[in-house]
């Protein structure tokens, strides 16, 4: 039981680099950083469990060339259960209401959806993504001259940007998500946001955005 467990533990250390690689840090023991992450919480009794019940196999030693404790059914089949979990694709969760507006909308319209600091994507006609409107550049909008609450976005074009924002589709995992930034970084472009759109690419009609 104590090899079997041993194994089971290197399998979830695996998974949770393959796909959570995101909360993994230096000097943290890599299964007790899945305590991180809100769906794990209520395991986390079960989780350092597990890695303590490792040390002890790991660095203790044994008396009369037996292990100085055995790991019982219970903890297998939880190490099971979690591995199996560990190993499905983690969906990014995303706000299926996310607020857009277009060019023809006032600034007093995109005061209601910029609240609470918020990006706006700006769409046409077709939901194609024309660009991102972020606090600052609304800050920006709000110091030029042609501001009023009654002016149309279309007057404040140099405002709406792209640059610095990828594009995938809705069903992306965290681990998708992370070689999206890290190819981005070696082009030397550090991404803001990814637009989510229903073929995944910058003619595709939005679905939602996630800022990073």
């Amino acid at each position: 039981m104590n090899e079997k467990f041993l194994e089971l533990y290197q399998q979830i250390e695996l998974a949770i680099r393959e796909n959570y690689p995101e909360i993994i840090y230096p000097g943290q023991n890599i299964v007790a950083s899945l305590t991180n992450l809100e769906q794990f919480k209520s395991r986390e009794d079960m989780i350092f469990a597990l890695r303590n019940i490792r040390n002890t196999l790991s660095h203790a030693k044994q008396i009369n060339g037996q292990d100085i404790i055995t790991v019982n059914d219970c903890f297998i089949k939880f190490a099971e259960a979690l591995l199996l979990e560990l190993r499905q694709p983690q969906l990014l969760e995303y706000d299926k209401k996310y607020k857009t507006i277009t060019l023809n909308d006032t600034i007093e319209q995109l005061i209601k959806s910029i609240k609470s600091k918020r990006d706006v994507p700006v769409i046409d006609v077709n939901k194609k993504v024309i660009g991102i409107i972020t606090p600052d550049e609304f800050f920006d909008m709000m110091c030029s001259k042609k501001y009023s609450p009654t002016a149309k976005l279309s007057e404040f074009k140099k405002h709406i940007k792209l640059d610095g924002y990828a594009f995938a589709k809705p069903m992306i995992t965290q681990k998708e998500l992370s070689e999206i930034i890290e190819e981005n970084k070696m082009l030397g472009i550090r991404i803001q946001g990814v637009i989510l759109t229903d073929t995944g690419l910058n003619t595709g009609k939005f679905v939602s955005y996630i800022k990073m």
